[in-house]
């Protein structure tokens, strides 16, 4: 569980989703960024850290959690 790499310039997060979705990249326990994702969405990763994804789609009128990823450490070189 869980995935561990190296920090390299040009690296990114990439997400391939089966339907749209509310988006959150976090690292270290802050929001990077929060978008809605139709299918496929890439994120540039700018610096070392641990990060993890957030889904959420709506149901039954309500925002609901859909996707957790599990966490990704990214280290320096």
């Amino acid at each position: 569980m869980g995935e561990s790499g190296s920090f390299e310039d040009g690296q990114q997060l990439t997400v391939h989703l089966p339907a749209p979705a509310e988006c959150r990249l976090i690292r270290d326990g802050s929001l990077v960024d929060s978008r809605k994702v139709t299918q496929d969405y890439s994120w540039p990763i700018t610096q070392p850290g641990v990060y993890r994804l957030e889904c959420y789609r709506h149901y039954l009128g309500k925002k609901r959690g859909w996707i957790f990823s599990n966490p990704i450490w990214i280290t320096e070189n």
